[in-house]
Parts: C-alpha cells; structure tokens; sequence
C-alpha cells in the first residue's frame, strides 16, 4: 500500500488524491450482532474488490446512530437509502434484534421526511 502511495493511520488506509479511504477489518466482519457473510463484487480495471452489500453498508452507519447518537452516521444512512437498492425490511428485522426499534422508527421517519421533500442529508436540525 505504501508503493502505492497510501499512508496508513490506525488501521485506515488514505491517499492524498482519493476521498475514499480503505478499511481492512479483521474477520469475522460484522455490524452490531450480524457477522456479514455475504459479499458484493466490483470489477474494475485494475482487478475484483469485494466489499460490503448497500443494505450492510446502511446497517453500518445505523449503527453508529443507535449505539453513540451520531448524527452524521444518521445523515449517511439516510444518503444511502435514497440512492441505493436496499433491503429495508433486512434492516428493520436486524435493528429489532440489535434492541434498537424505536432508533429505527426514528430513522424510518426522517427517511420519509427526506423522500417528501427530496432534500438530501439531515432532513431535521442538529
């Protein structure tokens, strides 16, 4: 990764000319409760990358909204669910067995909040 021109911090990978950084978990990969075990992969010109599914990638920024309140993770998700294929009720299941209902509730809500008004990110002040 370094011959490449990444720099490593923590255990995230960066590069100056790319707004994507790189995370290579160790296994088994899972959100919350859910060990991951289903996989998407992408070609690309320089080789296959595998990496997570849209709804697993939604399931991972709820996360930080349920366990820490974060609210950018909550603005995220709410990104994804608008512009990706997602398995909602996948996510509604896998919130109530992560003890997070009412958490879910509240995203469900300012997702339908998002699609009325066709706003993007935080449908609701900080």
């Amino acid at each position: 990764m370094h011959k490449l021109g990444f720099t490593k911090t923590s255990r995230v990978w960066s590069h100056p000319r790319f707004a994507a950084t790189l995370d290579f978990v160790s296994g088994p990969p899972a959100v919350g409760n859910l060990t991951l075990d289903n996989f998407m992969t992408l070609k690309t010109t320089f080789g296959a990358v595998t990496v997570t599914t849209p709804t697993q990638c939604l399931m991972d920024r709820l996360a930080g909204f349920y366990h820490w309140n974060d609210r950018q993770s909550l603005a995220q998700a709410i990104l994804i669910a608008t512009t990706c294929k997602v398995d909602l009720k996948a996510v509604v299941i896998w919130s109530k067995t992560e003890g997070m209902s009412e958490k879910c509730t509240a995203f469900r809500q300012a997702l339908a909040s998002t699609r009325r008004t066709g706003r993007r990110g935080m449908p609701f002040p900080r």
